[in-house]
């Protein structure tokens, strides 16, 4: 990946620009590089930029910044119109954007290929044997198995591809003309007030499951005693 460019015009650049380090083919490593490969790996940009000591709010003043003059490239305005910071955080939204999506991909193929199964997974076992004449030595058994398919992720994919087919059931309460159910704030109220009438009604209701059975009386004594 390139590394994150300084822009030309005049204006004060974000932290995001500071060079960290530099490869060895010379090219300059900043903080704005550091966490866009570290959300290509599968971070979360959060945790990516507290990691390159970049707080939440810079980060997100940036990633707003860099959306809005994106937005206004996007509908023709020129390059020279926005400042250094403000391309900066252009090219620094646009970098994020595109390594999250490229996780994503990784992350999705891999999914795909666990409901598929096929794929190979290589297990190493090590263990120490011991010769009838008291020494030991270490064996190690290589041994390679096929996945077979998981139907725990079919299931999740086809859920989230085809939601409407595979998705879970659900009962959907629906009002006039297949609008959503609406009610009024004398309706809301009325039926606020049915629910504290049963349940008063239950609670000064004796159960007769739960009433006390009379203690029966105490036994007659005897004249001689």
């Amino acid at each position: 990946m390139p590394a994150f460019r300084k822009p030309n015009p005049v204006g004060r650049p974000p932290a995001l620009t500071r060079v960290v380090r530099t490869r060895e083919d010379g090219t300059p490593v900043t903080v704005a590089d550091t966490i866009v490969d570290a959300v290509r790996a599968g971070a979360f940009i959060e945790q990516a930029a507290a990691a390159a000591g970049v707080t939440k709010s810079t980060l997100y003043d940036c990633q707003r910044t860099g959306a809005r003059v994106l937005q206004r490239l996007h509908d023709g305005e020129q390059r020279s119109s926005f400042t250094r910071k403000e391309l900066a955080c252009a090219e620094f939204s646009d970098a994020v954007a595109r390594a999250y999506a490229e996780a994503t991909l990784i992350e999705v193929g891999t999914a795909a290929q666990l409901a598929r199964g096929g794929l190979k997974q290589t297990k190493v076992t090590v263990r120490q044997e011991v010769a009838s004449d008291g020494s030991s030595k270490q064996v190690t058994t290589t041994s390679t198995d096929t996945l077979a398919p998981d139907g725990a992720m079919i299931r999740w994919r086809l859920s989230k591809r085809e939601a409407d087919t595979w998705g879970r059931e659900r009962l959907e309460l629906t009002g006039a003309d297949g609008g959503p159910v609406e009610l009024s704030l004398t309706e809301k109220r009325a039926r606020v007030l049915d629910t504290l009438e049963a349940l008063g009604d239950r609670l000064t209701t004796p159960d007769p499951a739960l009433a006390l059975v009379p203690a029966p009386p105490p036994p007659e004594e005897s004249p001689d005693a």
